[in-house]
């Protein structure tokens, strides 16, 4: 598991990052350009340290946009302590993911954050909004990544 997670109080501070995650994973611009269309995909980035109110507001904008909400590692090292823990957000009926390669992979670091690809993950160009619901999010990331 690697370090922790800031977190970013929602709607307190907006940054847009957008990258060419294709450049950065070593893929070149015609090999791309050959592959057929990817559809977009939508990934929550959040951390069980969040506060519950922030994290239950993700959790139900997360669920009405069919994204993952993913998590960098298990709370105490246990999953049926992190699924305990967040049960709550299991309820909304959001897909709760622990994965940290993803966090490494999109340079993410604070949380909440909501990262648009083009390709499967951890592949293609992306685009990446914190501090923001996913809902409230998607039209930075559209923006950002008008191709996708």
């Amino acid at each position: 598991m690697t370090g922790p997670v800031t977190v970013m109080p929602m709607i307190h501070r907006l940054a847009i990052v957008l990258c060419l995650g294709a450049l950065l994973l070593g893929h070149s611009p015609a090999s791309h350009a050959a592959t057929p269309e990817v559809s977009p995909h939508l990934y929550v980035f959040i951390s069980s340290g969040m506060p519950k109110g922030s994290l239950l507001a993700v959790a139900k904008d997360t669920a009405t946009l069919d994204a993952p909400l993913l998590l960098r590692g298990m709370v105490g090292s246990s999953l049926q302590e992190t699924l305990l823990n967040l049960k709550d957000l299991v309820a909304q009926g959001v897909g709760l993911e622990v994965d940290p390669l993803p966090f490494v992979t999109y340079g993410i670091e604070a949380v909440p954050a909501v990262v648009l690809t083009c390709g499967a993950r951890n592949e293609g160009p992306y685009a990446v909004v914190y501090g923001l619901l996913p809902s409230q999010a998607l039209p930075y990331l559209r923006k950002a990544l008008p191709k996708c």
